[in-house]
């Protein structure tokens, strides 16, 4: 039989409290500040900002580029359209 006379403490014990996250809440979060939705200039990351910052000029460039080259299209559409008008009821 053991006596004992000094006691030995429990290892202490560690808590630990997952926080929550939700991917979802964080895509839309991202999102909204990309499209300019959420005010960029509240405490962030200033390289995500940027990177924002530049999708979002290259998407608009994109776009204005791409109304150019519609209207291109449609001027030669047009174009021919009258030629073949001409050619077929003309001569």
């Amino acid at each position: 039989m053991k006596i004992f006379f000094v006691r030995t403490p429990k290892p202490k014990q560690f808590h630990f409290k997952p926080r929550y996250y939700d991917e979802k809440k964080e895509e839309l979060k991202r999102r909204k500040m990309e499209l300019g939705i959420i005010d960029k200039d509240t405490k962030g990351d200033p390289e995500l900002r940027l990177r924002t910052e530049i999708n979002r000029k290259w998407r608009n460039d994109k776009r204005s580029s791409r109304k150019s080259a519609d209207l291109q299209r449609l001027i030669i559409f047009a174009v021919i359209v009258l030629a073949l008008i001409y050619f077929i009821f003309i001569k």
